[in-house]
C-alpha cells in the first residue's frame, strides 16, 4: 500500500471509529469495492443512504445518495479534530431531521437547514426529504 493510500485509510478508520462512538445505534459499514468509503444505510428508501468518501488524507465528501453532496476538509491541519466534529455534527443534524434535501437523481439537488430559511425567499424545488423520508413543507 502506498503512503497516500495508507494515510487515506487512516482517515477513514478515524472517521469510522468516531462515527461508531457518537452514533452507536446507527448501522454503518465499509465497502469492499470502495475501500476508502463508509456507507450508512437509508432510514427511508426515498431518501437513500449516505456514503462518506475519503478523497485523500485530508478531505471527505458526504454523498446523500439520491440528491447531493457536501465537502469537509482540513483533517490534517491543527484544527483536524474540529473538522471531524463538524462532519459528525452535520450527520447528527441529518439523523435528527434538521437538514432537508431536495431534488432527484437525474437533475441533482441540494440541502438546507429549514430553521435558517428566510420565509421571504422561495423554498428550493420539490420534492423535499428528511432522513426519515418525504416531507411536505408547504403546509
Amino acid at each position: 500500500m502506498d503512503q497516500e493510500l495508507a494515510k487515506a485509510v487512516q482517515l477513514r478508520d478515524r472517521i469510522l471509529e468516531a462515527f461508531r462512538e457518537r452514533f452507536p445505534d446507527q448501522p454503518v459499514q465499509t465497502l469492499e469495492d470502495k475501500p476508502l468509503n463508509i456507507f450508512i444505510p437509508a432510514k427511508h428508501p426515498e431518501t437513500g443512504g449516505i456514503e462518506l468518501e475519503v478523497e485523500d488524507e485530508d478531505a471527505l465528501i458526504v454523498f446523500i445518495d439520491k440528491f447531493t453532496h457536501t465537502h469537509f476538509d482540513g483533517f490534517t491541519t491543527e484544527q483536524g479534530d474540529r473538522f471531524l466534529d463538524e462532519t459528525l455534527d452535520f450527520l447528527a443534524d441529518v439523523f435528527a431531521d434538521r437538514v432537508t434535501f431536495y431534488g432527484n437523481p437525474k437533475e441533482g439537488g441540494g440541502w438546507w437547514y429549514p430553521e435558517f430559511h428566510d420565509a421571504a425567499e422561495p423554498l428550493p424545488p420539490e420534492p423535499h426529504f428528511l432522513w426519515s423520508g418525504p416531507v411536505n413543507l408547504k403546509s
